[in-house]
This record gives structure tokens, sequence and C-alpha cells, in this order.
């Protein structure tokens, strides 16, 4: 199968330097159940 979503290496740092998000890989193949809470 094939990937519906990639994402490599997703970082969120804020204005004081606080990681939220560090280096995060995701990959979601066609036909699987995601979800994403923020």
């Amino acid at each position: 199968m094939s990937a519906a979503l990639s994402i490599k290496s997703l970082t969120k740092i804020y204005a004081n330097n606080f990681y939220a998000l560090k280096a995060i890989d995701l990959s979601v193949e066609e036909g699987d159940f995601f979800c994403a809470f923020g």
C-alpha cells in the first residue's frame, strides 16, 4: 500500500524555545483510520 499521509521531521517550537514537537515522523497508509487531536 502507498502512504495517504506522510510527515518527516515535523517540529514546532514556541517563541520561548519550548519544543511542542521535535522531529516527528508519521506515515498513514491508505485504508488506515487516523485521528489527531490538538
